[in-house]
């Protein structure tokens, strides 16, 4: 159905146990996405971190927006805390 950065979603029939038929949604994880993820976010952090070093106190609001979007974008990783969400919106 589609592909993202971090995976593909793709059609697919379920049976239930009396044997009825369910059309559904697989979101597959691309293979390897969580390591690449975590070692660009750690490469993007350290340059940060490298320009409030060198630029001061006006890059400090960067580093705090780059901590807390690493922790949103880890959670992307979690289809498990994706369902949750769905869930409570429902």
């Amino acid at each position: 159905i589609a592909s993202a950065s971090i995976a593909q979603v793709h059609r697919a029939i379920i049976t239930d146990g009396q044997g009825q038929k369910k059309k559904v949604a697989v979101k597959l994880q691309h293979e390897g996405i969580e390591e690449l993820m975590l070692l660009d976010l750690g490469a993007l952090k350290r340059i940060v971190s490298f320009c409030s070093w060198l630029g001061g106190e006006k890059w400090q609001d960067t580093k705090r927006m780059l901590d807390s979007w690493s922790q949103d974008m880890v959670l992307e990783l979690d289809f498990a805390h994706e369902v949750r969400n769905l869930r409570e919106v429902r």
